[in-house]
């Protein structure tokens, strides 16, 4: 459950770290016993996948085009 919450759609808190006890350290931690919600990005985030392996926060609106 704990990577699902990492994951939980148009949530972005809790469980940020590879290593849980970072998120235990800093409060961040969650790990409940069910998960009734959904995972992913909305379809126009989905389609900035190359901005997110760069680190970029899809969140955001994407940076102006160098002309």
């Amino acid at each position: 459950m704990l990577h699902r919450i990492h994951h939980e759609y148009n949530k972005h808190t809790n469980n940020y770290g590879d290593i849980v006890w970072w998120d235990m350290l800093f409060g961040t931690y969650q790990n409940p016993k069910a998960f009734n919600s959904s995972c992913g990005f909305d379809n126009d985030k989905e389609q900035r996948l190359g901005e997110m392996l760069r680190s970029r926060d899809v969140h955001k609106k994407p940076a102006r085009s160098k002309k």
